[in-house]
């Protein structure tokens, strides 16, 4: 058993001011630090490079757009319940009020994500302390996976850098070769 002192020790009463006004006062610079980086990080990458969408993200950007036209949640013209309606209903409100459109999107992409670095803040303050808190919002801010979302490459060079697939697609009705058994 891991005693007090152990890994998922809980923060001290000390660690944890019960004012309001004491607990904003201790908080607010590391987690406006963690704002901060989140909003630069994904700020930039927003501007830097023009996604265009492809696979899910795609299917969830047209299915906002034709929810907030008034056509409804389908696939190739076929109401469904296939895929979660929650994110593309989210994108319709947004879309109702600002209008469809990929910096929208965007945007939205970067305040839900810096809201995501924040809460791990506070959860990393409320299991460990201050210090876990910074750590834990710092990597939700920069991990590169979080950081870069559905976004292809959409320059040329990034298209020649990008990794070849790994097995090459066989041609239509080309058969592949058949070990031959032989007798022995």
């Amino acid at each position: 058993m891991i005693g007090r002192a152990g890994p998922f020790r809980r923060a001290s009463e000390s660690e944890r001011p019960t004012r309001p006004a004491s607990l904003l006062r201790r908080h607010l610079a590391p987690a406006l630090a963690v704002v901060a980086v989140s909003v630069a990080a994904r700020g930039a990458w927003v501007t830097i490079v023009h996604a265009h969408p492809v696979s899910d993200y795609l299917f969830y950007y047209e299915s906002a757009v034709s929810l907030a036209t008034g056509h409804g949640y389908s696939i190739l013209g076929h109401p469904t319940a296939f895929f979660p309606v929650g994110y593309p209903a989210f994108l319709t409100g947004l879309f109702a009020a600002l209008g469809p459109s990929l910096r929208v999107v965007s945007v939205s992409g970067v305040v839900l994500w810096t809201l995501a670095a924040l809460f791990a803040y506070l959860l990393g303050v409320e299991l460990r302390g201050r210090v876990t808190g910074v750590i834990a919002g710092l990597l939700v801010a920069l991990a590169p996976d979080f950081l870069t979302g559905p976004a292809p490459p959409t320059s040329a060079l990034d298209r020649a850098q990008a990794t070849p697939p790994l097995v090459e697609p066989s041609t239509p009705g080309e058969e592949a070769p058949v070990e031959e058994r032989g007798a022995a």
